[in-house]
């Protein structure tokens, strides 16, 4: 399981912006709302949490900032949870143990009414919210309000994974943007958590664009039999047999699986991931001959149809509450029947 961003160092990438962020405190200039954008999952939060930290350390000096030590007592606070001036907004756990997928409004006026008061440990106060993708449109306009009159002394740290957003709260935001982290970097993330890197193929990476965390997520849910068994059934449509996929959902999508929607959610990503790496590969010529052949039994603007026809069924198997095996099923028939017949 991947460590949480707040748990998460060393910080590790993205050195550009945290010599912009280091020269903007020292000169005076940070702004009182930083908009962090990227791809999920390469340390945009975990750059927020570094940033935190760095403001909440007294003194502060830009020569320690993201110089973080897990024995130090503020990492440990804010690892806690426990430090005064620092309010998180999140996705919570609901009563049935399973991630919510907004952030409600209530959580927007705690940070409006934490924001008011007079810092309780006489220095910044600090707010992240990860990430403003959850937000209801009543919190997004709850958290509109702290923007346009923010208190003095304060840094929210806004992680934007690329949903819409309002403008006014872009527009009230200096933008920090975020790419993903090249090979080297993806798994040094990945071993500092624990993870064996050398089991993390390059297909995956480029897949998930450099993004450790997106990475980790998959093979934590699937294992690293799951894109093994699923090249092999690309490689066996792509020579012209069409075999059952039922095999395929029964190992690694059992019906009686207690994390089943999260699972679902996981590959579908993937998937959707697959066809649009996979379509400009062909179209580069670049693809493994095993995909060329796959991606060559139907035209490529049939992929382009897939790909939406993918993005609709997750997103509205998510919002409709479909069962996440039936969602799954239709995602994978739209997937391969276009490799069925030449």
């Amino acid at each position: 399981m991947p460590q949480h961003p707040r748990l998460t160092t060393p910080l590790v990438g993205h050195e550009g912006n945290v010599a912009w962020f280091r020269e903007a405190f020292a000169r005076g200039r940070l702004p009182h709302a930083l908009l962090l954008r990227g791809p999920k999952g390469v340390g945009k939060a975990t750059f927020a949490y570094h940033a935190a930290r760095s403001l909440l350390r007294e003194p502060q000096t830009c020569e320690t900032f993201f110089q973080d030590d897990p024995q130090d007592p503020l990492f440990r606070r804010v690892g806690a949870r426990s430090h005064a001036d620092l309010f998180v907004m999140e996705q919570e756990l609901r009563e049935d143990g399973k991630l919510s997928r907004e952030i409600p409004i209530a959580s927007a006026r705690s940070l409006k009414a934490s924001f008011a008061r007079t810092a309780l440990e006489g220095g910044w106060r600090v707010g992240i919210v990860d990430s403003v993708d959850a937000l209801t449109h009543q919190g997004a306009q709850a958290l509109l309000k702290l923007l346009e009159e923010p208190p003095q002394k304060c840094c929210l740290f806004l992680v934007h994974h690329g949903a819409p957003l309002l403008a006014t709260i872009a527009s009230r935001c200096q933008a920090l943007a975020f790419d993903g982290l090249g090979d080297g970097e993806a798994r040094r993330v990945m071993e500092a958590q624990g993870v064996d890197a050398s089991n993390v193929t390059p297909r995956l990476l480029t897949l998930f664009e450099g993004s450790p965390g997106l990475v980790m997520a998959f093979v934590d849910e699937m294992g690293s039999a799951c894109s093994q068994d699923f090249d092999a059934l690309v490689e066996a449509y792509g020579s012209g047999r069409a075999p059952s996929f039922t095999p395929f959902l029964d190992a690694h999508f059992p019906a009686r699986s207690t994390n089943l929607m999260v699972k679902v959610d996981v590959f579908l990503e993937y998937l959707m991931r697959w066809v649009r790496a996979s379509l400009k590969e062909t179209l580069q010529g670049t693809a493994s001959g095993a995909t060329a052949a796959f991606m060559g039994r139907c035209p490529l603007d049939v992929w382009t149809q897939t790909w939406s026809t993918l993005q609709r069924l997750k997103s509205e198997g998510i919002r409709l509450n479909f069962d996440p095996r039936h969602v799954l099923i239709l995602s994978l028939e739209s997937f391969l029947n276009g490799a069925s017949s030449p």
